[in-house]
């Protein structure tokens, strides 16, 4: 049986796990995306971006460099936060969104990130990040003027193709 301060002790970890990831999407969102955006990773970082894999620091210095989009804003939902035993390491799985200008053009992108981050000295940084892309694209509009993502049934639709695709 947990006591009351070891239960406490694991909320107020989770809480700072959860500030820790709102605050990383404000620094990417900050954009250009900048190095100072490694220094929420480990040492030894891992990134499954969803199309390409990167491992070490100076990998992932090259995937945050070579991100083209110069107006970002990420959404971050349904966190769910698995603490291990020690509340050293945690396992977070949560849905993100994304809003972009990439070279002039909005963008949407939808995705389902799984980490594990490590608390060092009471500071939450990301470890091993896989992320699963599900929507990802250039907005266009519709005939009713509204904004939808290339690829969409009503994208299809004004395109006069009845797939979808």
């Amino acid at each position: 049986m947990t006591t009351l301060e070891e239960r406490v002790r694991r909320l107020e970890k989770r809480g700072a796990l959860t500030r820790a990831m709102y605050a990383h999407a404000v620094r990417c969102d900050d954009g250009p995306y900048g190095l100072e955006v490694l220094d929420d990773w480990t040492a030894d970082p891992f990134l499954d971006s969803g199309s390409a894999t990167f491992s070490g620091r100076e990998n992932l210095a090259r995937f945050y460099e070579s991100l083209p989009a110069s107006f970002v804003i990420h959404y971050f939902t349904n966190l769910v936060v698995e603490l291990d035993q020690s509340g050293a390491s945690a396992t977070v799985r949560c849905y993100g969104f994304e809003a972009a200008t990439i070279r002039g053009c909005p963008e949407v992108g939808a995705f389902t990130d799984r980490f594990i981050a490590m608390d060092s000295a009471g500071r939450w940084t990301w470890h091993h990040w896989e992320q699963v892309v599900h929507l990802d694209g250039p907005l266009h509009r519709n005939d009713q003027g509204h904004a939808v993502p290339k690829g969409t049934p009503q994208e299809a639709q004004r395109r006069g193709n009845d797939s979808g695709a």
